[in-house]
């Protein structure tokens, strides 16, 4: 590309580069500091669903530490410590020292203790005394180690004078715009091999296919003197490996959140073959009825719809987006919500879930109970099926918990 490299590279070695495949970077030279080293930040992103797009970001993550004091000198520039945050090549530097995650530990364990004393009637007021030495933990082996939370970034900043919420707003931003970028070929070839659950041989169009797959990212930032985000890169299968106490236990709530947020539900053999055998007989007598609702509106005046023109097709749509907001967990849905119609002018094709979603959130529907959803669904759909499957699950302390299908008769 003309003008792409300086004019001090001799044209020979220019026209060398411009035969080879390579990958252009800009190198950030005045990075956002912590006590004088650089760093940068991986946040985990949940994308249950392209289509609609539905992101969830972890509220946890990793901040990640040079081990070398940053100097913006040409002549350090060998120094991989201090320019490079990589955990592969910091773990060698003798300076790096592992987080440990004292608090959890040491909390959990004086809680242990504690407890003992009070039952036994020594310290009626240990467990009371718990906070303010679990701070002072904190502060020793967190705040020194080479490996940050972000709920410690967060006082680190605010202490400084930073504005957090801007930055992090500014990091969903990014964030959003770059699963946005990749969306048409992932939609694209998603639906190539999409389920559709239909038993007509009529086409007819549906809300969206059958959601079969989920996605976990690992999003690395870098973030600059002005609090602008840079992305690094976007791993498509993160390590889940832990190097220490502390990613043993964000990323193992992590999973566990990742699972409920995605409503795996418990398998079982024999209700299953129960169900695959009455829908073949349903087939063989040519009685299985059509699986497959059709909207009801267009991409254009889904724009302008009310709730009560929503069909039984976006009301289904509606309330699985709903529950699945329930089981977030420690997880924070960035998109659809609030303001992010903003982002319609930067998809390539307007996708009727992702309007309906807009549209629902645009007239506050957000706000509705789970049994006012509930009513709408039923209130939309035909009086054909006989009965419906109601699904709930909760989670506690990081663990999955499920309860049975409730068959609702219909009313």
């Amino acid at each position: 590309y003309p003008g792409l490299f300086s004019s001090s590279i001799p044209p020979g070695v220019e026209k060398k580069i411009t035969q080879r495949a390579g990958i252009v970077q800009r190198y950030v030279d005045r990075p956002l500091l912590i006590n004088g080293f650089k760093f940068d930040l991986r946040l985990y992103v949940v994308v249950t669903s392209f289509d609609p797009l539905k992101v969830y970001i972890y509220q946890e993550g990793l901040v990640r530490l040079a081990t070398q004091k940053y100097q913006c000198s040409a002549d350090s520039l060998e120094e991989r410590t201090m320019h490079l945050t990589n955990y592969s090549i910091n773990k060698h530097a003798a300076s790096y020292k592992q987080n440990l995650d004292k608090k959890e530990d040491d909390t959990k364990s004086k809680v242990e203790a504690a407890e003992a004393d009070a039952l036994e009637g020594e310290s009626d007021e240990a467990i009371s005394d718990l906070g303010d030495d679990a701070n002072e933990e904190e502060t020793h082996a967190v705040g020194d180690s080479s490996k940050w939370s972000l709920r410690q970034l967060e006082e680190h900043l605010t202490a400084q004078g930073v504005d957090y919420p801007l930055l992090m707003s500014r990091i969903e931003d990014v964030i959003i715009k770059t699963l946005i970028a990749a969306e048409p070929q992932i939609v694209n070839t998603w639906h190539q091999g999409a389920n559709y659950s239909t038993a007509s041989a009529t086409a007819i169009q549906q809300v969206t296919p059958n959601q079969t797959c989920f996605e976990i990212y690992g999003f690395d930032v870098m973030v600059d003197e002005e609090l602008q985000p840079w992305l690094l890169e976007v791993n498509v299968f993160p390590s889940f490996s832990s190097s220490s106490p502390y990613d043993k236990r964000i990323k193992t709530q992590l999973i566990a959140d990742v699972f409920t947020l995605i409503g795996l539900m418990p398998y079982d053999h024999d209700t299953v073959e129960k169900t695959c055998k009455e829908e073949l007989a349903k087939r063989l007598q040519g009685s299985s009825r059509n699986l497959v609702i059709s909207r009801s509106h267009t991409v254009s005046t889904i724009r302008t719809a009310t709730f009560k023109s929503f069909g039984e097709a976006e009301w289904r749509l509606i309330l699985e987006t709903y529950e699945e907001n329930m089981r977030r967990g420690h997880f924070t849905r960035i998109f659809p919500r609030e303001g992010s119609g903003f982002y319609k002018q930067f998809f390539t094709t307007p996708r009727y879930s992702n309007l309906v979603l807009d549209r629902w959130i645009q007239l506050g529907g957000e706000i509705s109970s789970p049994c006012e959803l509930q009513s709408r669904v039923v209130s939309a759909e035909s009086p054909a099926p006989q009965s419906m499957v109601v699904g709930k699950q909760i989670a506690r302390s990081g663990l999955l918990f499920f309860w049975h299908n409730e068959i609702v008769p219909w009313p």
